[in-house]
This record gives C-alpha cells, sequence and structure tokens, in this order.
C-alpha cells in the first residue's frame, strides 16, 4: 500500500506539473500578444538592468522576460528588478494565494451582502440566481414583482452577478427608457443583481461626473498580517458611464495619505498629466481614505482561502465607503505597477521565497 501511494503521489505531482507548464505556456502567449500591442519605439532598458533581472529572479529559480519590466520603467521611469511578470503572476502566484476550488462560491455578487454583511453596499432591488429571480432579501418573488419593484426607482444599474470581466454587459437603465426596456434586461440572464445607482461624493464626481470613478485597492493576507499592497482611483472617460480600465478608463496612483498622484495610466501605458476632461490629478484627494483601509483589511483578514484579493469601493456622497465588489482570482498587477511600481513592494523577497522556493520543491514550477 505504501509503494502505491508513493506512486500515486509522484503521478499526481507530474500531472500537476505538467498542466501548470501548459498553462504558463499558454498564458505567456497571450500575454506576449498583448505586450506587442503596447510596444512603443523608445521601449528599451539596458544590458545591465536586463542582467540584473535575470541575477534576481535566478534566485528563485525563476527565468523571467523582461519585456514587463522593459514595458513599466518605459513608462513611469522606475527601474525596479522585482516588477512581477504578468505570466508569473496569472500562473502560479495569483494560485498560490487564492483557492480556486472555491472560487465560485465566494464570487457571486448576489451573495456579497451575505459574505460581508458589515460592509456597506448597494441597495439591492432584485436578485437573479441560476435563472430563479428573488428580491433583496432573498425571497423568491415573481417577474412582475420584479418589474415592479425596479420602476419604483428612478434609475436601476441591472450587471451579471458571476463571471464579469471589465465592466461587460451592465444596464444602466431609467425610467424614460421605459418598462420594455426594462424587462429585457432583467431577461437577458440567468445570474443578474439588480441594484440602486450610487451616488458618489462630489470630490470623485467632479473628475469625471458620468462614470462611478472607484478606489482599487489590493490586500494581501501574508504571515498573519493584512498587507495594503497598491490602491489606484479608476476613473471613465469622455463621458463613459465605466471606469474599467479594459474599456477605456485610466488610472492614478493614491498615496498613503488619500491624495492622488500627479499623472494616471491607460492600460496600454499612455501617459496623462492630467484628466482628458481637464481635472489635474495632483489636486485630487480620496475622502475617507483610511475608512476604505480599515475595512478592506478587516475584510481581508477573514479569507483565508483568497489571500490576495483586489477590491472595488465607491466613496459615497457622505464620504463613506461602500463595498462593489471582491475580485478573489486575476486582480491584475498591471495598473498596480504602471502607477506604484512592484507589487510586492518590500515584502517581493519573502513572497516570492514562499511561492517559488518552497513550491517548485513538489510541482516543478515553469523556469
Amino acid at each position: 500500500m505504501g509503494i502505491m501511494r508513493n506512486v500515486e503521489a509522484r503521478l499526481s505531482s507530474i500531472v500537476k506539473s505538467w498542466l501548470l507548464r501548459s498553462d504558463f505556456a499558454a498564458a505567456r502567449r497571450m500575454h506576449r500578444r498583448r505586450l506587442r500591442g503596447y510596444k512603443r519605439e523608445d521601449d528599451a532598458i539596458s544590458a545591465e538592468y536586463k542582467k540584473q533581472i535575470k541575477d534576481y529572479w535566478w534566485r528563485f529559480h525563476c527565468r523571467v522576460p523582461t519585456r514587463w519590466h522593459e514595458h513599466y520603467s518605459s513608462r513611469n521611469g522606475l527601474c525596479d528588478v522585482r516588477y512581477i511578470p504578468e505570466e508569473l503572476y496569472y500562473t502560479v502566484i495569483d494560485r498560490h494565494f487564492n483557492d480556486r476550488k472555491y472560487y465560485l462560491g465566494v464570487t457571486d455578487k448576489n451573495y456579497l451582502s451575505r459574505w460581508f454583511p458589515q460592509a456597506k453596499q448597494a441597495m439591492t432591488i432584485v436578485r437573479k440566481i441560476d435563472g430563479l429571480l428573488y428580491d433583496a432579501d432573498y425571497h423568491l418573488t415573481g417577474f412582475d414583482d420584479a418589474i415592479k419593484s425596479c420602476l419604483e426607482h428612478e434609475t436601476v444599474v441591472i450587471k451579471p452577478s458571476i463571471n464579469t470581466f471589465g465592466g461587460k454587459n451592465i444596464h444602466f437603465w431609467a425610467r424614460k427608457d421605459g418598462r420594455g426596456e426594462l424587462e429585457r434586461a432583467i431577461k437577458g440572464g440567468d445570474d443578474l443583481i439588480a441594484q440602486e445607482t450610487l451616488v458618489q461624493h462630489e470630490h470623485l464626481s467632479r473628475i469625471h461626473p458620468s462614470s462611478v470613478n472607484t478606489v482599487r485597492v489590493m490586500t494581501l493576507l501574508f504571515d498573519q498580517e493584512v498587507h495594503i499592497l497598491s490602491s489606484v482611483l479608476r476613473m471613465g472617460v469622455d463621458g463613459s458611464r465605466v471606469d474599467n480600465a479594459s474599456a477605456g478608463g485610466i488610472t492614478c496612483g493614491i498615496r498613503s495619505d488619500g491624495r492622488l498622484k500627479d499623472v494616471a495610466y491607460a492600460r496600454n501605458g499612455t501617459r496623462y498629466d492630467r484628466h482628458p476632461q481637464g481635472f489635474r490629478f495632483s489636486e485630487g484627494m480620496i475622502p475617507s481614505f483610511d475608512k476604505v483601509i480599515g475595512l478592506l483589511t478587516r475584510l481581508q483578514e477573514q479569507m483565508a482561502r483568497f489571500r490576495l484579493i483586489s477590491w472595488d469601493v465607491v466613496i459615497g456622497a457622505d464620504a463613506e465607503p461602500i463595498l462593489l465588489e471582491g475580485n478573489f482570482r486575476c486582480g491584475g498587477p498591471c495598473v498596480h505597477q504602471l502607477n506604484n511600481g512592484p507589487l510586492f513592494g518590500d515584502l517581493t523577497d519573502r513572497v516570492l521565497s514562499e511561492v517559488f522556493l518552497r513550491r517548485q520543491r513538489s510541482t516543478g514550477l515553469p523556469s
């Protein structure tokens, strides 16, 4: 029996290693294509910087591409060997800290109020879960009653509650659009959530009033402590209703005291010294930023199976933080590293040692 268990364990290790290498290769191809779209003629780093990058990462038995270091440093002017290449982040680091077996059980926006009842959230009007309609308190309801509840509001935001990325398929309904449009939106999928339209704080509305501009914070539960890794403000541009970088929005780094940094970036690295609609970023301030950090620290502390989370928070008209969602996998390092430098900062050596040096012994990570 002992021999069989050893054989099974060895086979499992081989299979895991093969799957990981295949996943890494696919991610490498995908991100290489994306970076080609970002490439500029003046993108270049010195031979000495390349050597420093390779020497640093070899300490963790990793051979990494230097193109991400080139992308970040050529845009923000910060040369640092500790930038995290995206293919490593998505295929290894994110999977190390976030248990994907449990992902779908916590990512459904219809259950966010159950997971985090202590956090202020947008008022829910109707839930649609696996094709069944519920009211805000999870009581089954009929289609006509669901529509009637929505019609009591001037505006409603209807969005998919699972598998949502980049602000896609969000429907902004106003009473002037009529009942028919509302009915089509509610019928539009099996998993939806209809909520009140949030009113953001006037400070953030001045930047771009058409979109609700959200604070994104990445947290890490590491060595029995919650660490705030990076914070950025996501902003819409040119009248867009959404602020997602993948939908054309821009992001600006947030200092520890809540002040915005001087410049912002688009997803491809294009730099903005001012918002396209004229706002000067250096004059921006996130109201109640200390409350945002306090809230997310408490929420991250309880999520032991998801130790690396990207949170989205709206600052309400009363300056109170409103939890929009948590990204429990693939939160993405790009906007953070463009604005604020290497994702893990001074924790990088310790994080990489845990992720690579410990796991390599049993899984055989790609190099």
